[in-house]
Order: C-alpha cells, then structure tokens, then sequence
C-alpha cells in the first residue's frame, strides 16, 4: 500500500515540475521574442531618418537586450543632435527617446 502512495506521489511531484519547467520556458520565450519584436519595430521606424541625412552616418542603430534600439555614436555639431533628438523623440515618444540617444554625441575635433 505505501508503495503505490509513494508512486503517486513522485508522478504527482515529477509532472509538476515538468509543467513548471515548461511554463518558465514559455515565459521566458514569449517575452524574448516580444523583446526582438519591439526592436524590430523601432529600427523600421527610426533606420529612414539615420539615412536620410548624412550628418548621421556616424550613427549606428543597436538593440538592447530589455527590448527596442538604442543610438550610438557621434554627430558633427550640437544641432545634429538636436535634430536627431527631436526625430526620434517624433518616432518612438518622450520616455523611450531618452533611452534611445544616450550614447550620441557630438564629434571632437582634432587640431593639431
């Protein structure tokens, strides 16, 4: 009798942590690939405008491991950037712009 109770109990025990593991790859899935897919989106929308002006060829569009682009690189003058700013800012919104051009610069010049 104890014998078909442990049974019972270690295939109860041994499914639930087969659904469990699936459910977390699931999950785990679902928002990397939710993750990706928001990248995808914003480098649709943003890609136009980094081509579309020359000031921005220094620019390059990367993805970010929590989902979206972010902007790196450097413009020649403070109204590149500026510009820029106020482009993406158009295209993915205020919270997400600031994320997005944190590593935009303005390039250096080198004299002498």
């Amino acid at each position: 009798m104890w014998r078909r109770v442990w049974l019972i109990a270690g295939t109860g025990l041994v499914l639930g942590m087969c659904f469990g593991c699936g459910l977390m790859a699931g999950l785990l899935g679902g928002t990397r690939k939710a993750y990706h897919l928001r990248y995808l989106e914003e480098r649709e929308a943003v890609a136009p405008i980094l081509k579309a002006d020359p000031a921005f060829a220094g620019i390059e569009l990367c993805e970010r491991s929590s989902g979206g682009i972010y902007l790196m690189g450097e413009v020649p003058t403070p109204a590149d950037v500026e510009r820029l700013r106020v482009q993406v800012l158009r295209t993915v919104g205020e919270p997400r712009s600031r994320e997005v051009m944190l590593n935009v610069s303005v390039r250096r010049s080198r004299r002498g």
